[in-house]
């Protein structure tokens, strides 16, 4: 898998950069993964083809546990996958295993609402505020 703008794999030299500061622009899931870890194959395809259908609405960071051990423990990785949502520099969500994917993508659109889950959120508030014209 190449990575992308919305697919990036991290180590430990450049996860400041490109996850806590780039959390600051759109949230950013990180996926703690192995090469050896089957879970991890049934995993990592479903979030690398959310990212690529998010189009932007969050970054899939891929760390490789073996090859990055220190971020392993920094953020208390006990088993794989392990999957940390970031916005804003700090965590903000997490799970651990393979989950079914609706259960998936509720957890991503509970820290990257797609546009038409923000455009109707924005409508039902100017309902509520009785603006239906606006709405």
């Amino acid at each position: 898998m190449m990575a992308s703008d919305f697919i990036v794999d991290v180590s430990e030299s450049d996860f400041e950069y490109q996850v806590l500061a780039y959390s600051q622009q759109v949230p950013v899931v990180v996926d703690f993964w192995a090469e050896w870890c089957a879970p991890c194959k049934m995993l990592g395809p479903l979030l690398e083809k959310f990212a690529k259908e998010g189009q932007g609405s969050f970054r899939l960071a891929r760390v490789n546990v073996d090859e990055n051990p220190n971020l392993a423990l920094r953020y208390a990785v006990h088993s794989i996958p392990a999957v940390k949502a970031f916005r804003d520099s700090k965590m903000v969500a997490e799970f651990a295993g393979v989950q079914p994917e609706p259960r998936l993508r509720e957890f991503l659109r509970s820290i990257a609402p797609s546009p038409s889950d923000l455009e109707l959120e924005k409508g039902l508030s100017l309902l509520n505020l009785q603006q239906a014209s606006e709405a």
